[in-house]
């Protein structure tokens, strides 16, 4: 079965160390650093994931007693509801004044039902959000939320959220591979292995190094360790970033950052993603996550399918393309002594580059799944079991 996620009342940001020294843009070309390296826990610079009153304080986000995970989608309320009855331009006049009051440079506001776009809520979403510019890290829209929240339960409101929210909360981040030349990037082996002497093998989901940040350029992004942990986990993961950024101090990889962040694994309920043998089924399955694939009559290796994608190619009529995901190093074409100097040079590029839309179609490659190195695995334990049947059924005489 596949288990619910269920978003907390946290930002999905975990805690967080940036990089303590000038992020790499190239081979020659360095950034000013930052003094130390800046910390964060549920979005709050203060490292503090503190709950004032039932009001949660981020960097640019706060509010209660229930936040939703971001993205979030707003939608209108039921007319009938409660807080849309009482909703009247007095009441909005009554929350602006306490805005004003406490300086919060505010542009509009607007009750609504304000659920996680990735996430099951686990609180009440009848939300008053308040779009505003923080221009400083003070206490002003703290004291803004407490009191607009008081207000709010002598109005009989008590499950109506206050939330108040500056854009830069909602940042797309960017995910890309790390350079070759990323000192991480040789070093990865090894230091992955120091970090889950750190972590331990329980509780966190995935373990992996990246460029990740707010900016679309992927040099613009510092190399981080990003450690994955459930959604609903109650532990505080603090003390291990910040062993893990001793330990890339120590080795010299103060231009990486650490983050943990919170999230799930989504598994397909009819494919035992742990087993290392094909189920009966393989040679007739459509392709779906956690199948054996491929290259076509290679058995140099077998990998995993990871699914599919779908992806707008135009929003004017509205065209949908559906792609299978899977990493590149499962569907390279191998180059031998004979292979054509053309596809090595291809080759290249795509390990480089990556491959277009256009130069998949090119290259026509073709997938098999199962791949045939599993195939004949599996022929071959089918082999096996038929000797023991014979074996057994030799051994036993009849009087």
């Amino acid at each position: 079965m596949v288990s619910k996620r269920r978003a907390m009342n946290r930002s999905s940001e975990d805690c967080y160390a940036s990089p303590l020294v000038p992020i790499l843009i190239g081979p020659s070309q360095r950034r000013s650093p930052p003094p130390k390296r800046q910390k964060r826990t549920s979005g709050s610079s203060s490292d503090s994931d503190e709950i004032v009153n039932g009001i949660r304080a981020e960097d640019f986000r706060v509010g209660g007693p229930y936040l939703c995970n971001i993205p979030a989608v707003n939608s209108d309320l039921p007319q009938g509801h409660p807080a849309v009855q009482k909703y009247t331009p007095h009441f909005e006049k009554e929350i602006t004044n306490r805005l004003d009051r406490h300086s919060v440079d505010w542009k509009s506001l607007r009750l609504v039902d304000r659920r996680s776009e990735r996430y099951e809520d686990s609180g009440k979403t009848e939300t008053v959000v308040v779009s505003a510019t923080r221009d400083k890290l003070d206490n002003s829209w703290l004291k803004a939320c407490l009191e607009i929240r008081s207000f709010f339960l002598l109005q009989g409101l008590f499950t109506l959220n206050i939330e108040i929210i500056d854009k830069r909360a909602s940042l797309e981040m960017y995910t890309f591979p790390t350079f070759e030349y990323d000192k991480i990037h040789a070093k990865w082996n090894e230091i992955s292995s120091r970090i889950l002497q750190i972590i331990g093998t329980e509780g966190w989901l995935t373990l992996k190094c990246f460029r990740r940040g707010t900016n679309p350029d992927r040099e613009d992004n510092p190399p981080t360790v990003l450690l994955t942990v459930p959604i609903d986990s109650t532990k505080r993961w603090k003390a291990e970033r910040d062993r893990i950024s001793d330990l890339l101090d120590s080795e010299n990889l103060r231009e990486v950052a650490v983050e943990v962040l919170r999230g799930a694994l989504w598994r397909m309920a009819d494919v035992d993603l742990t087993s290392d043998v094909l189920p009966d089924n393989a040679w007739e399955m459509n392709a779906q996550l956690g199948m054996s694939i491929g290259p076509h009559a290679s058995d140099y290796s077998g990998s995993t399918f990871g699914g599919f994608l779908e992806l707008l190619l135009c929003p004017k009529t509205d065209e949908w393309l559906k792609f299978g995901v899977t990493c590149y190093q499962c569907v390279e074409p191998e180059c031998g002594k004979n292979a054509p100097q053309q596809l090595v040079k291809d080759v290249e590029l795509w390990r480089e580059k990556g491959m277009s839309t256009k130069m998949a179609k090119k290259a026509n490659i073709l997938i098999d799944q199962p791949a045939l190195k599993d195939h004949q695995a599996r022929m071959r334990m089918t082999e096996e079991n038929k000797k023991g049947w014979s074996e057994i059924d030799s051994s036993v005489s009849f009087s």
